[in-house]
């Protein structure tokens, strides 16, 4: 919750729609050296779809693998 509100999370700029427990299950199954950078934003612009709210948006590191 950011604000008293719940905040519109955003994974590699996909919005996620999972409820509170499936996403608190999925961020802890995160690896903190998979993780490029995480923001929080309390204003979003028009591109994200907030409905007024705050947006957390959490990158991940794009890892290229030979043969993939």
């Amino acid at each position: 919750m950011v604000q008293n509100s719940p905040a519109v999370i955003y994974i590699n700029n996909k919005r996620v729609y999972l409820a509170s427990d499936e996403l608190n299950q999925l961020l802890q199954g995160y690896s903190a050296d998979n993780i490029k950078s995480v923001e929080v934003i309390t204003n979003p612009p028009a591109s994200y779809d907030a409905e007024g709210v705050a947006v957390i948006s959490i990158n991940n590191i794009q890892r290229n693998f030979p043969g993939l």
